[in-house]
């Protein structure tokens, strides 16, 4: 009888978290316009869906704990395989011989920083974009430094969004949906010049090049990359200068929610990723330093399209790849 008992609890807990997995899973489905070819699909898509509902159920239980710093959240990527969320994080880590010609690593004086930066508080970040299932966040990355920096030379003009379908197109260096670098990509802009968002939209893909020399809007003369490592110059930089290209592991970044993120698990010398630090704070609650980094994930990921991770350990190796225009962009 007690057997019985038992059983029946169990098979009753059971029917419970499937019935609550299920209602997530119709929400998500009609929350990200998810529609599947076949019935297996939609089954394989649904148990990835509900492993992945355990790692944020597991994450938000150790936040509420007060043992992790971030929550994660069921988001777009919540019926990807860690495979196939992986293969969307096509950054390169610097392997090919640098462009010397072109790369300055400067000697900064430290002056008296401010204690918090957020250029968004000053209008200097254009909006957050979507990259899609493009591997082209080098590209949202590097046009996310130029508009920011050109903006803060030509504040009269407003903000203008410059265009990545240039780079995924014409930027033969770098590989487009398959990933690239930031330096290459800099490279690209001194010697071509910019287009506008508008005159070159984004479409995900690389196509052919369609290059108008007459409709470039914005000349780029150098460009600086950081020592890889040195956050103390990062930080002068993001601090009295700009937003910054960065890059990061961010392999476990996926479901993230609000926060700040730290990572036992991440690379401190390889990056996956580019992104744009904005700014950087300490916060109150968890005395813990950290940058603001805007995504190229769209506005409903993360932090209305942000992220914080923390800063001064060179957390996820945020420090590694950290390149940004110098004033000569006109």
């Amino acid at each position: 009888m007690k057997l019985l008992v038992v059983l029946s609890y169990f098979i009753c807990v059971a029917f419970a978290s499937l019935s609550q997995d299920s209602e997530k899973w119709l929400k998500f489905k009609n929350q990200h316009n998810k529609v599947y070819e076949t019935v297996y699909e939609e089954k394989l898509r649904f148990a990835i869906f509900q492993e992945n509902v355990q790692i944020i159920e597991e994450q938000n239980r150790l936040y509420e704990a007060g043992e992790a710093t971030y929550r994660m959240a069921v988001n777009k990527f919540a019926d990807l395989s860690r495979e196939e969320y992986l293969s969307i994080l096509k950054h390169q880590s610097s392997s090919r011989p640098q462009l010397k010609a072109k790369i300055h690593r400067p000697s900064l004086e430290k002056p008296d920083l401010p204690n918090a930066t957020d250029w968004r508080n000053e209008g200097a970040v254009t909006r957050v974009k979507d990259q899609g299932s493009c591997g082209s966040c080098w590209a949202f990355s590097v046009t996310g430094t130029l508009e920011s920096f050109y903006y803060l030379r030509h504040k009269e003009k407003g903000l203008v969004e410059f265009s990545e379908q240039q780079l995924l197109d014409c930027d033969l260096v770098n590989d487009a949906c398959n990933g690239g670098e930031e330096a290459p990509a800099m490279e690209y802009f001194v010697n071509y010049g910019i287009e506008r968002e508008d005159a070159y939209p984004y479409v995900g893909a690389r196509g052919t090049c369609q290059y108008n020399e007459s409709a470039v809007y914005a000349k780029l003369e150098n460009y600086i990359q950081i020592e890889p490592g040195d956050e103390e110059t990062l930080l002068t930089v993001v601090g009295f200068l700009g937003p910054t290209s960065v890059a990061l592991e961010a392999s476990g970044l996926a479901f993230y929610s609000q926060g700040i993120y730290t990572s036992s698990q991440c690379s401190q010398t390889t990056t996956n990723h580019a992104v744009l630090a904005v700014g950087y704070d300490v916060d109150e609650e968890t005395g813990l330093d950290y940058w603001i980094i805007k995504n190229s994930w769209g506005a409903d990921w993360g932090e209305d399209g942000y992220f914080r991770i923390r800063r001064g350990e060179n957390e996820c190796a945020i420090a590694m790849d950290s390149v940004y225009p110098s004033f000569g962009i006109e």
